[in-house]
């Protein structure tokens, strides 16, 4: 069986973040009603927390697509692109390690529980 991402496979992948995508827009377009009629802020914050929450799983998806149509590219490739790749991947773990380490890996909001 081929490592190689077939057309049906990444356009399935792109479906399916397309439709995350969409739906993240709508919420944030509801967010912005949100504040615009003076909601309370504690379901301001639960809707940015929902946000947050699909924005994590759209990055899944994308890490995915992103892995198995270039990490299949980088076994037969030259230099640059692997430093491309290590140059992203490393962009995507810092933001990740800024999130935790900003939110003091969780353990502030379990105090305010």
């Amino acid at each position: 069986m081929s490592t190689e991402m077939n057309e049906k496979e990444r356009s399935a992948y792109d479906k399916m973040i397309m439709t995350r995508l969409k739906k993240i827009e709508g919420q944030i377009r509801g967010i912005q009603k949100m504040i615009e009629a003076e909601r309370n802020c504690s379901e301001i914050l639960m809707q940015m927390s929902a946000v947050k929450s699909a924005l994590k799983k759209t990055n899944y998806l994308i890490l995915k697509r992103y892995a198995k149509t270039c990490l299949r590219d980088l076994y037969n490739t030259d230099e640059s692109k692997m430093e491309d790749f290590l140059i992203t991947m490393n962009e995507f773990l810092s933001e990740l390690d800024d999130e935790v380490n900003n939110t003091n890996g969780g353990a502030d909001n379990e105090k305010n529980s």
